[in-house]
């Protein structure tokens, strides 16, 4: 939302870097907390995504404070396609 936020030129880019680093960091606690389940397919699924996700993320970053939005909106394009993969296992995941 942050870097749709600031394509539209709603919110500043400090903010918007500020907040992909706050998400690159929520990432990085979730892949810490992934690793320390039990080995399983689904857990390796998960933490693959999730490093996936945590690229991005700080690809994302570092477009907003280098003011490219072309590359900035060809990244909200990949995460959504990650979204769409995590709920797929997620999806796979339920009994």
């Amino acid at each position: 939302m942050a870097g749709e936020a600031w394509l539209k030129g709603s919110v500043p880019r400090a903010y918007t870097a500020q907040t992909l680093l706050a998400a690159e960091e929520t990432l990085q606690e979730e892949t810490r907390t992934i690793q320390g389940q039990q080995a399983s397919e689904l857990q390796a699924s998960l933490l693959g995504r999730t490093q996936s996700v945590d690229l991005v993320v700080g690809q994302m970053r570092a477009a907003v404070e280098s003011g490219d939005k072309q590359a900035l909106a060809q990244l909200l394009k990949q995460l959504e396609a990650e979204e769409q993969a995590v709920k797929s296992l997620a999806g796979g995941a339920r009994p």
